[in-house]
């Protein structure tokens, strides 16, 4: 990195925020929070006939 005051400033500013994004994946959007996702579901949504259009 440069020894300029303002790329020190953004490098600092992009460390929290990911800092940030990843506390929220931990904490906020753990596997309970998610769908179970398996062959069976991925089958129903890929081959889920189209919706009729009137």
């Amino acid at each position: 990195m440069t020894d300029h005051p303002l790329a020190r400033a953004i490098a600092l500013t992009l460390a929290v925020k990911l800092c940030v994004v990843v506390a929220m994946r931990l904490f906020l959007f753990d596997g309970a929070h998610r769908p179970v996702i398996d062959a069976s579901v991925m089958d129903a949504r890929l081959t889920a006939p189209e919706a009729r259009r009137f």
